[in-house]
């Protein structure tokens, strides 16, 4: 049985915060380039999504389709639901890369 680490509403603002400086990092000059900035804006995203469940219930989902059921559920946010189940496939770094730029 594994442990999920949950952190707390400040960690994931400061994770989402260093996510963001990374990416900003990060050469774009080339496709694979521009692909991992999609997945780390995503998990930016992410983490700002989980401090808000943080925030509102202690805790935050540890996995994407608990958090997409969540997002989805929660009338606060769940306008947010369409672009999250998009950028999830977008984020995913085994995409190809034809997908993103076809």
């Amino acid at each position: 049985m594994s442990l999920a680490l949950q952190f707390t509403r400040d960690e994931h603002l400061t994770k989402s915060e260093q996510n963001q400086v990374f990416a900003s990092s990060i050469d774009t000059s080339s496709p694979a380039g521009i692909a991992w900035v999609i997945t780390i804006k995503f998990y930016a995203a992410l983490h700002i999504v989980q401090a808000y469940f943080v925030s509102r219930t202690g805790k935050a989902p540890t996995m994407h389709a608990n958090r997409a059921t969540a997002i989805e559920r929660d009338m606060s946010i769940s306008g947010a639901y369409d672009d999250y189940a998009s950028f999830r496939i977008l984020a995913d770094p085994r995409a190809t890369i034809v997908q993103i730029y076809s």
